[in-house]
């Protein structure tokens, strides 16, 4: 009963900033690396996956009579992928520091959010269980 369905979702959008957390800190140290490609993790994309807006993110049920799963816990449904042929630097490089650096502030906002919302969840679920003993 501590779990939701609206909880996990939001813990998935914690693992999903965290991940562009990553990828973004990446791009960042490799600004100057010759021929690096940037990573990006599509936030929105993995997200709206999360919710089971697509089939293949339905989960597996062993019997029959068991509920239907709306979403799988798998954090290594997120992909880190890498941006297309864009070239910023005169040494093959693809990162853009102000872009990222932009990036970075708004991930943080997302990450925060959810966090909000996660911590705000178990605070609402420790009041309950402290009321009834």
């Amino acid at each position: 009963m501590l779990q939701s369905s609206s909880n996990r979702l939001n813990e998935k959008a914690l693992d999903l900033a965290a991940a562009r957390h990553q990828a973004i800190l990446s791009n960042i140290a490799n600004a100057d690396t010759p021929g690096y490609k940037s990573k990006y993790v599509s936030f929105e994309e993995e997200l709206r996956k999360a919710t089971g807006d697509t089939k293949e993110l339905e989960g597996i049920r062993s019997h029959k009579l068991h509920f239907p799963i709306p979403g799988r816990e798998d954090s290594s449904l997120i992909q880190t992928k890498t941006t297309g042929p864009f070239v910023f630097n005169n040494n093959e490089n693809s990162v853009d520091v102000d872009s990222e650096m932009s990036l970075l502030a708004k991930n943080q906002l997302y990450y925060s959010f959810y966090a909000d919302r996660v911590s705000g969840h178990y605070k609402k679920m420790n009041g309950i269980l402290k009321n009834l003993t």
